[in-house]
């Protein structure tokens, strides 16, 4: 297994990542039937922070008095060994209130 250490690319790779989920999140709660535009957008926001902060592993979990540290990384192909990371891991959590406003930004213009 080969891992490059690349945080341009790793960057964009966490931002689609990032985008996929917080429209899972968002369409969820529709499905649901959460249909207040304004709790919509806040239970989004809150729901994807909480889920990447584990994913990036700021927050703190533990097994056995041992931390559980995720490390995300990607793939280079479908079922390859080439993996793409970052020095420190996944900062996807810094960012999701700004896609959250993108997402729903982009509901708007439909």
């Amino acid at each position: 297994m080969n891992i490059e250490f690349d945080a341009d690319r790793y960057d964009e790779l966490q931002l689609q990542v990032l985008e996929h989920l917080v429209k899972s999140v968002r369409d969820g709660l529709r499905e649901a039937g959460v249909d207040d535009d304004q709790i919509l957008y806040e239970v989004t926001g809150n729901l994807s922070f909480a889920l990447c902060a584990i994913i990036d592993g700021s927050r703190q979990m533990m097994l056995d008095d041992q931390p559980v540290v995720p490390f995300l990384t990607f793939a280079s192909e479908r079922n390859g060994t080439d993996l793409i990371a970052a020095e420190g891991g996944s900062w996807m959590h810094e960012y999701v209130f700004g896609t959250v406003d993108e997402v729903f930004a982009e509901d708007d213009e439909d």
